[in-house]
């Protein structure tokens, strides 16, 4: 767990951090805001698995579709769509085995990459292109490197600490572009996904792609310690 540095940019309405181990968290609260940087996930369908996400200020249009395949299957296949139906465009593919989640292959708009278990970070990292002040990829092709990791306070008021909270950052932590609050178990609701405003749509693709696998992955794990037969399914 790390604690903040005095020159960290986090986002907005971030509250501070205390040392670890205290009372209170030692990773960073984040309050919701009911504008556009905020995303809410619905779980649909009869297992509640697939899921469709929207702003929290116009939740009944859907921006992305979340579809998970792999009934019966070693390999989950997560793709997301833009809007609320799969003939729509396809903006990227997540894909791990059930069984070593330590690893997944994520692809999107043309790049692909790898999201993997960082022991030493205790987080999963992933990677894009790096890309010059222009915009454009630098000819190197250096990589900027990003972590999830598991913190301890959901970044939304709607919240629950015993669910699962996931805080995207650089490898240095100076920087936090997007915080997920998970929703409770067997319900409706997938969670939150607060961003930094100033994030590009291939930026936002890749976090809601990454942030999806490890909402699945999770998902999987529980539903193995009750009904083996639900835990098998990525339907």
């Amino acid at each position: 767990m790390h604690t903040q540095h005095d020159d960290r940019d986090i986002l907005p309405g971030a509250v501070t951090k205390t040392p670890p181990k205290s009372n209170a968290s030692s990773l960073t609260m984040l309050k919701a805001s009911a504008g556009p940087n905020e995303l809410v996930f619905t779980r649909i369908g009869p297992w509640r698995i697939n899921m469709e996400i929207s702003t929290k200020n116009q939740p009944e249009n859907t921006l992305y579709s979340i579809d998970i395949a792999g009934l019966f299957s070693d390999n989950t296949e997560i793709t997301m769509y833009s809007g609320s139906k799969k003939e729509n465009r396809v903006l990227g593919h997540c894909r791990f085995n059930k069984f070593r989640p330590s690893e997944m292959q994520i692809s999107s708009h043309g790049t692909s990459s790898r999201m993997i278990w960082i022991k030493q970070h205790d987080s999963y990292r992933w990677s894009v292109p790096q890309k010059s002040e222009a915009g454009e990829k630098t000819e190197t092709m250096d990589e900027k490197y990003f972590l999830w990791k598991t913190v301890e306070y959901p970044a939304s008021s709607s919240g629950n600490r015993v669910y699962q909270n996931l805080e995207l950052g650089d490898m240095d932590n100076s920087t936090v572009y997007a915080a997920y609050s998970g929703g409770a178990p067997g319900t409706k609701s997938g969670g939150s996904l607060l961003l930094r405003e100033d994030m590009g749509e291939d930026m936002i693709t890749m976090a809601v792609l990454t942030v999806c696998g490890l909402i699945e992955k999770e998902r999987q794990t529980r539903a193995r310690k009750g009904n083996f037969t639900i835990g098998m399914l990525a339907y």
